[in-house]
């Protein structure tokens, strides 16, 4: 009967291992797969180019573009700043700052906020106009609890402007004398031609317009993008925690070991109660086929 009783206990502690090995797993993969619905998102209209917005830092090329503004004394930069911060409350420090900018007459792009296993976290890009950035960024900076990265740059845009200038000058040119052909021209479908190149330079005019309005309201506002999380880890994942957070992953980890124990017991009884029945059945079954040997 030990024989039997250690069978059935070593059977069922192999199945149960394997279960909840195949639990655990399964677990993992739900536990680091995306999340959704856990981010709070919103934007806000404005009018400048929506170039740069959404966080993305844009810088000048690997291979510089030819310059057709070299010889300008008076440059035009894009202005760009990048933060990573540690905040004591996400949603409070991001209710804060974004009210702070809007008081700047500046304009909010976007914004998220989120929740995670053990942090909050989130970010705000803004625009704000070039002759407050340096006071916007200031603030934002003078109320956060850490300061993890920080990156600012400029991107000179000057020889864009020269090269829309030096366009549009020409298709004004180019009008005029196709308007003046019309005016002296007498003949129908030479006309009909003329009044067609006519409107194909008037809308690439209008193109150029656009772009140079464009280019104006992305130097005359910064692009700000700031991250934050109520922990450095969210950052830096081998960063060293504080003494506290020492204690709570070992008590975590204590909790986690207790849990694991506590499903690896429960599996084994129910697969003792499945093997049991299969064990005897057959011890059964072999004496009975011994006896008629």
């Amino acid at each position: 009967m030990k024989k039997l009783a250690i069978i059935i206990i070593s059977l069922s502690v192999i199945t149960a291992v394997i279960t909840v090995s195949s639990m655990s797993s399964l677990f993992n993969f739900r536990k680091h797969a995306p999340m959704m619905g856990t981010t709070e998102m919103g934007s806000e209209d404005m009018a400048v180019s929506s170039s740069g917005s959404m966080g993305m830092m844009r810088a000048p090329g690997m291979w510089p573009q030819p310059d057709q503004g070299l010889g300008e004394p008076d440059r035009i930069y894009e202005q760009f700043a990048n933060y990573q911060l540690v905040v004591n409350s996400v949603p409070d420090y991001l209710r804060q700052q974004r009210e702070y900018i809007l008081s700047q007459e500046g304009r909010v792009l976007s914004y998220s906020q989120g929740r995670g296993e053990d942090t909050r976290y989130g970010y705000i890009t803004a625009a704000v106009p070039v002759d407050r950035f340096d006071q916007v960024t200031e603030q934002i900076v003078s109320h956060a609890a850490e300061v993890i990265g920080e990156n600012m740059s400029l991107s000179d845009v000057t020889g864009q402007g020269v090269q829309l200038e030096n366009e549009r000058e020409r298709l004004e040119q180019q009008l005029f004398e196709l308007e003046l052909q019309l005016e002296q021209n007498t003949d129908a479908a030479l006309n009909r031609r003329l009044e067609q190149q006519i409107a194909a330079v008037e809308r690439q005019l209008q193109t150029i317009a656009d772009q140079e309005s464009g280019l104006v309201e992305r130097v005359s506002y910064g692009t700000l993008t700031v991250s934050v999380a109520d922990h450095e880890k969210y950052f830096n994942p081998d960063a060293r925690g504080s003494l506290l957070d020492e204690l709570k992953a070992a008590f975590g980890s204590l909790r986690d070991a207790g849990y694991v124990i506590g499903v690896l017991l429960i599996w084994v009884v129910v697969y003792a109660i499945i093997w049991i029945p299969v064990v005897f059945g057959s011890r059964w079954a072999w004496r009975k086929y011994r006896n008629r040997q």
